[in-house]
């Protein structure tokens, strides 16, 4: 018999959350990782994805974020997204029957965009 784990996350745009950035993305990616490796588990993941439209080469997903962060920083910060980008562009890939052809972030603080 299978067990489901259903995530539901709120994103909270205001910035009221900032300083916590790390946490949040540590935790997120920490329970992704278990949900892989628990055998006969399966995770129902809801989120809400910001942007995405369809290019000739695929879907473009972007997701916008609020951390302040420098350019130096935002790379390294970008990295922890990854697994919530893969999750996205997963879901939307198979739920459009099509490729995803980028992942990118928008950070508002640094007014710049990072692929991933």
């Amino acid at each position: 018999m299978k067990h489901t784990t259903e995530l539901v996350f709120i994103l909270d745009r205001s910035g009221s959350m900032s300083g916590l950035e790390a946490d949040t993305i540590g935790g997120f990616n920490s329970m992704i990782a278990r949900q892989k490796q628990a055998a006969g588990e399966e995770l129902l993941l809801q989120g809400v994805v910001d942007c995405a439209f369809e290019t000739p080469d695929g879907l473009v997903v972007v997701d916008f974020k609020t951390d302040r962060v420098t350019p130096q920083q935002q790379s390294q910060r970008a990295e922890g997204y990854r697994p919530q980008l893969e999750a996205y562009a997963l879901a939307l890939g198979k739920v459009l029957e099509k490729d995803v052809s980028e992942k990118l972030l928008y950070f508002f603080h640094t007014n710049s965009t990072v692929k991933l």
